[in-house]
């Protein structure tokens, strides 16, 4: 069950919806700098790179939940449409509609 959890957070096919991807954007942009500013190691960069994938994953399948191909993440304003833009209500490419109980 936690792998199958664990799976789900990091691959990048699926969708999610706006809130799911708000929540991990906080958790990756605190986490960055939060590491950034009380780890001091030769490992610290490894750390911010683990949140910045997590943070990319999440953006691809917001990405997907709009319809869109995830090689628009890569794209610093893509930001801005996975919170302004509005999911697709309908099963699409990327997977089937996520769960009603999350949307903003």
């Amino acid at each position: 069950m936690l792998l199958n959890k664990l799976k789900k957070i990091l691959l990048f096919d699926g969708r999610i919806n706006k809130k799911e991807f708000v929540i991990s954007f906080i958790i990756c942009f605190f986490s960055i700098f939060w590491i950034r500013d009380n780890i001091i190691s030769k490992y610290s960069d490894y750390y911010k790179l683990i949140f910045l994938y997590l943070y990319y994953s999440q953006s691809v399948k917001r990405l997907h939940d709009r319809g869109l191909n995830g090689i628009y993440a890569i794209n610093p304003l893509s930001f801005i449409g996975n919170l302004a833009d509005k999911s697709n209500d309908e099963i699409n490419k990327y997977g089937n509609v996520p769960d009603k109980i999350f949307t903003i």
